[in-house]
């Protein structure tokens, strides 16, 4: 194998997929949860917040405004906390990094995109109603204290 070759196949195995999320969260403390659609490779039919993959030349804000926009309808204010980090393997074998901020929408109304059936607005309190994919309950349980309204913040 020559030496351009065998270092393409080095860097193809070291590819991530960049996953970027949102705990888009209401004046009330309430927080927008979606359900995977059942053809998801990774955790179908399972609850989770909105989030989804960066395309190429593409920044983490634009991302997370874009995926946001697709998957619920919602436009989020020019303010972001982040959260967390997380990463995990795909069934299909794929590595994904992960960050997860808080954003604020400019309104309540969801408009799910077409594939997904389900959306609910809950409290922490309501977590343990919902089947989360991996490691998602315990991030939100683990954060509460960020993400949490506080006098005077996320009313810009």
């Amino acid at each position: 194998m020559d030496e351009d070759r065998e270092g393409t196949e080095i860097r193809e195995k070291k590819k991530h997929i960049v996953h970027i999320s949102a705990m888009v969260v209401r004046e009330d403390n309430k927080f927008l949860i979606i359900r995977r659609h059942e053809k998801e490779v990774a955790y179908p039919n399972m609850w989770t917040v909105p989030g989804g993959k960066a395309e190429d030349d593409e920044g983490v804000i634009e991302v997370l405004k874009r995926e946001v926009k697709e998957e619920t309808g919602l436009e989020i204010k020019p303010k972001f906390d982040f959260l967390w980090d997380y990463a995990f393997r795909r069934p299909d074998g794929h590595s994904v990094k992960g960050f997860c901020f808080r954003v604020w929408p400019t309104t309540d109304k969801v408009k799910l995109e077409s594939g997904r059936e389900k959306y609910a607005w809950i409290s922490t309190e309501d977590l343990d109603k919902y089947e989360f994919a991996e490691g998602v309950k315990e991030k939100i349980k683990a954060t509460k204290w960020k993400w949490l309204e506080r006098p005077g913040e996320g009313k810009k």
